[in-house]
């Protein structure tokens, strides 16, 4: 899956490749990040309400792994969808 530009990940959707991992194409809610966090495939996560966020958002940065390949995903979850 190294040379991958693109994944599609359960509850979080598609997924470009950059430097750092994969960002997620889209944001999801609250719940479907409660979700992605009670996950198996979902190892590790941390969010920051901080200044890189919009109102009412929060960034979320997990490694998931997906077919035995670990990968660093950053995303946006938001209050409403």
């Amino acid at each position: 899956m190294s040379a991958t530009t693109a994944v599609t990940l359960p509850i979080i959707g598609d997924a470009r490749r950059n430097k750092a991992g994969y960002t997620a194409a889209e944001p999801i809610s609250l719940a479907q990040l409660a979700q992605v966090a009670c996950s198996a495939w979902c190892h590790s996560m941390r969010t920051t309400d901080g200044p890189s966020s919009a109102p009412g958002s929060v960034t979320y940065y997990l490694l998931a792994e997906i077919d035995g390949d670990v990968l660093p995903v950053t995303g946006t979850a938001v209050t409403a969808r």
